[in-house]
C-alpha cells in the first residue's frame, strides 16, 4: 500500500476537486445560487488575508491575473468585494477587500456547505471519521497548508 501512496495522492488530486464541486453545487440547489465555487474561493481567501493587491491574491489562489480579473469584476459588481486606492502608502496602488455583504454571504454559503459535508460524513462510523480527520491533518502538514 505504501508503494502506491504517490499514485493514490495523484488520484486524490484529480478526483477530489471534482467531487467537492459536485457536493458544493448539490448543497446550494435549495437556495438561489449566488456564489460560484471560484467566487467562494476568492471571498474565502480575501476574508483570511484581508485587503491586498490583486497580484497577492492571485498568488495565494495559485491562479493567473487573467483568470482572476473577470471573477473580481463580478464580485465588485455584486457588492461583495471593493477596490480602493491605498491612500496611505501609494495612491497608484489598487487594493481589494471583501465587503460586509461579502462576509455575510461567505458565512452563509460556507455554513450550508459544511452542513452538507457533515451529512455526507455521517455515513461513516465515528472511528473511521477520526481516521479521516487524522489523515487530512497529516496531509495538511505534509503539504504545508
Amino acid at each position: 500500500m505504501m508503494d502506491k501512496l504517490p499514485e493514490y495522492l495523484f488520484d486524490l488530486y484529480i478526483q477530489l476537486p471534482r467531487r467537492f464541486k459536485k457536493l458544493f453545487y448539490a448543497s446550494m440547489q435549495d437556495q438561489e445560487l449566488q456564489l460560484g465555487l471560484s467566487e467562494l474561493k476568492i471571498l474565502n481567501e480575501l476574508d483570511k488575508i484581508g485587503p491586498c493587491k490583486m497580484s497577492d491574491l492571485s498568488d495565494a489562489l495559485v491562479v493567473t491575473m487573467g483568470g482572476l480579473t473577470p471573477h473580481m469584476d463580478k464580485l465588485v459588481e455584486k457588492g461583495l468585494v471593493r477596490r480602493f486606492r491605498d491612500e496611505e502608502r501609494d495612491r497608484r496602488l489598487v487594493l481589494v477587500e471583501i465587503t460586509d455583504e461579502g462576509k455575510r454571504l461567505l458565512k452563509e454559503t460556507k455554513e450550508q456547505f459544511l452542513c452538507t459535508l457533515e451529512h455526507h460524513l455521517e455515513r461513516f462510523p465515528n472511528k473511521e471519521r477520526e481516521e479521516i480527520a487524522k489523515a487530512v491533518e497529516t496531509l495538511r502538514k505534509a503539504f504545508e497548508f
